[in-house]
């Protein structure tokens, strides 16, 4: 590998290499860069390349071919109360082919950048690095730069100023399920991108703590599109895709519904979702699908943000926690204004207890998992079972699909109001619910989106089991269902 100036005959090659640059820069912040945006002319590179006060370095191979480059700026800073006058090698831009990474290609390049610097007579060498490209990050660290001036930003949407964020939290951190996973993905992912967008595709039975923020940014002018289920639960992926423009800012889908125990093609939507249009932020609520069946964010990799909650998997309730993925990280607000906690995403003073109830939650019921299942698949069909020897004695229907999570199980008894049943097995220390628990006795939206008649939303039965149940806990409940069918006043 042999490193020199940049000369004409390379230019259509670094075009190549600058278009990987801008392919970076869009997937990081696509409000601002275009995908394969085309940076500089032929004519503007040319005249660049023959800029002294601007080189421009090559690494080529033994047969003349660019494996990467480094834009160079010198800059002079002269009485700006400084002890001295300042000259400063500023790297503009350094690159090196994605295919040839990790060939120690780029660390030569900087190298030779930082030689040709002092041999120049530069005081420092000083670049810019987005914060949304964190693996240029560690780069430029292992080379042994160091941050001396932080850049910030606030992106100004057309709620006003300041309403942007500055940084966001890169990984899952704790927070509380009803107010970031809800707000922060769905308001705080919308209202910065209405500059260019105001359409928001979502399905018809998300939790409330999604459908509200959603309902709240309608009153503010966005167009918001539901998508409902087939009868079954699921969704039609090609029905949702076709939703999706140029003007969607936001889409939004449950992993697993709440209610039914659904499970949702999200490898599947999210990728048919930035087909139609990459800049369109994605967000999973994933609060009935964590640690009940496997999460892999390699192979969801179109999904920007996920949001978990901890009293789903036995942590303390009221904690919960948020992946954001590095490439929307500068394109989110918060939800709130307060402190600077949680990098500013989720202002208020961390709850440390909490968080370690809930890591400690994560990593038993990760160890457990394959157990767990099943175990509680199991029990899910006892009630399966018994529930198809009832329906003889009265008309019961599953809403719950063959292949829904075993956690949850939705059924209508088609004869006995929701509210009166529950109140009955309550008295028998037996407890479920007539939907979502967080409708406190609202009829169950969920089931009036996948298009069930009204007799059986009204009779509906939620079942959500846990590692802790047991077959005894199964026939318990289907004695009292038993015994309810004939003892309660049928509608």
């Amino acid at each position: 590998m042999l490193i020199r100036r940049a000369a004409e005959r390379d230019i259509p090659r670094i075009h190549e290499l600058l278009a990987q640059v801008a392919q970076v820069h869009h997937t990081g912040r696509p409000d601002l860069f275009r995908a394969r945006g085309r940076k500089y002319t032929d004519a503007q590179l040319s005249q660049k390349i023959s800029d002294e006060n601007a080189p421009i370095f090559v690494a080529v191979d033994g047969g003349e071919r660019v494996l990467g480059y480094v834009f160079c700026q010198f800059e002079q800073y002269v009485n700006h109360n400084i002890l001295t006058d300042v000259k400063t090698l500023y790297i503009d831009d350094l690159c090196v082919d994605e295919a040839l990474r990790a060939q120690h290609i780029g660390g030569a390049l900087y190298a030779y950048a930082a030689e040709f610097a002092r041999k120049s007579g530069c005081y420092n060498l000083t670049l810019n690095v987005w914060s949304c490209n964190p693996s240029a990050i560690k780069f430029y660290e292992s080379c042994g730069l160091r941050p001396q001036k932080v850049h910030l930003e606030a992106l100004l949407s057309a709620d006003g100023p300041g309403a942007g964020s500055a940084e966001a939290a890169p990984m899952i951190r704790p927070a509380r399920p009803d107010d970031l996973p809800a707000l922060g993905p769905v308001y705080g992912a919308a209202r910065p991108r209405k500059h260019w967008g105001n359409k928001i595709v979502v399905t018809g039975f998300e939790h409330p703590s999604v459908q509200r923020p959603i309902r709240a940014l309608k009153d503010r002018g966005f167009e918001v599109v539901e998508i409902l289920p087939e009868s079954d639960g699921h969704l039609d992926v090609a029905k949702l895709a076709a939703e999706v423009d140029k003007n969607t800012v936001l889409v939004s889908c449950m992993a697993v519904n709440n209610e039914t125990g659904t499970l949702q093609d999200i490898a599947a939507l999210s990728t048919a979702v930035k087909a139609k249009n990459s800049r369109c932020a994605v967000h999973v609520d994933a609060v009935q699908a964590w640690l009940r069946i496997p999460i892999d964010l390699k192979k969801w990799k179109n999904v920007d943000t996920l949001s978990v909650s901890g009293h789903k998997v036995h942590a303390p309730k009221g904690i919960g926690a948020l992946f954001i993925r590095d490439s929307v990280r500068q394109t989110l607000c918060p939800p709130y204004l307060g402190g600077h906690q949680e990098r500013g995403l989720r202002p208020g003073t961390e709850n440390t207890p909490y968080i370690v109830g809930l890591g400690l939650a994560a990593a038993k019921g990760a160890k457990n998992l394959s157990d767990r299942n099943a175990h509680i698949r199991a029990l899910n069909a006892q009630l399966r079972t018994g529930l198809e020897e009832l329906a003889q004695q009265a008309p019961i229907t599953l809403n719950s699909p063959a292949d829904a999570v075993p956690e949850v199980l939705n059924f209508s008894t088609n004869c006995v109001n929701s509210q009166t049943f529950i109140e009955y097995l309550s008295g028998r220390h037996i407890y479920i619910s007539g939907g979502s628990a967080c409708d406190k006795g609202e009829p169950s939206h969920t089931l009036m989106a996948m298009g069930a008649p009204d007799l059986a939303v009204r009779t509906a039965l939620r079942v959500s089991f846990c590692g802790d149940n047991t077959p005894e806990d199964v026939q318990a409940l289907l004695d009292g269902l038993k015994d309810g069918l004939k003892e309660l006043q049928h509608i």
